[in-house]
């Protein structure tokens, strides 16, 4: 069974609602960002560049949105408003990120989503993903998005009752680039890493140091000790 977006993302009132699909893989969102691009992109670089930031191609940057030195932009690239792109930062179009969102020191993105208020401050790399309203990936996180066989990205189904699936139940995402698809108000430890297909549901936790694989249900918490311990975090 396909992941549904609810178990993501809450897309109401959002300015990227248009660009998911109702019972459609969440994943499917990253090859239509081109066309979104397209007309969304007017090359108003509003807020405060640095004379030092390099930018090229078509980026839209929102009012209020601070550019550091020497970074490096390469678009297509929509900015919001109220972001804040740190210094030494590689960001690779096609690139979305919504307003409010933190890109920190020596970050490197490329052809993903960022829904907006989401945090990914500083040393890690983030490829072909989707990140939720106010994820935070802590420092070193890296989201690998390419297989080493070179072969197509699979992913897992949800498990049952918080436990990792084991099952043999893959999904076919016809990807060859595939990082991870990262919830709403997700919170992921320093130098964790996530290999290519990783899904985690919206308010998960995940301890620093994880070697991610494979799919964490909504509100599940990654504890690493000498294997992954997933419990369910409990409502406030």
């Amino acid at each position: 069974m396909i992941p549904q977006l609810s178990d993501f993302f809450d897309l109401q009132n959002s300015l990227f609602t248009n660009l998911f699909v109702e019972g459609e893989a969440p994943w499917l969102v990253l090859p239509r960002m081109g066309l979104f691009l397209q007309t969304a992109i007017h090359n108003h670089r509003k807020g405060t560049i640095h004379s030092q930031a390099v930018l090229q191609g078509d980026i839209e940057v929102g009012e209020g949105t601070v550019i550091d030195p020497n970074a490096f932009l390469l678009g297509p690239i929509w900015i919001g408003e109220n972001c804040h792109i740190g210094p030494g930062s590689f960001l690779r179009g096609p690139l979305i990120i919504g307003s409010g969102s933190r890109i920190g020191h020596a970050v490197e993105l490329k052809n993903s989503l960022l829904l907006g208020e989401s945090s990914v401050p500083h040393l890690s790399y983030v490829g072909d993903s989707v990140i939720g309203y106010k994820a935070h990936l802590g420092a070193g996180v890296k989201v690998s998005n390419h297989k080493l066989d070179g072969s197509l990205v699979r992913v897992k189904p949800f498990p049952v009752e918080g436990k990792t699936s084991l099952s043999d139940d893959v999904i076919d995402t016809d990807l060859r680039k595939l990082g991870a698809i990262i919830g709403d108000s997700v919170e992921i430890g320093c130098n964790s890493v996530l290999n290519p297909g990783t899904l985690i549901g919206h308010h998960s936790r995940v301890y620093a140091g994880a070697l991610l694989r494979g799919s964490y249900a909504p509100r599940s918490l990654v504890r690493v000790l000498q294997t992954h311990e997933i419990s369910e975090l409990k409502s406030d």
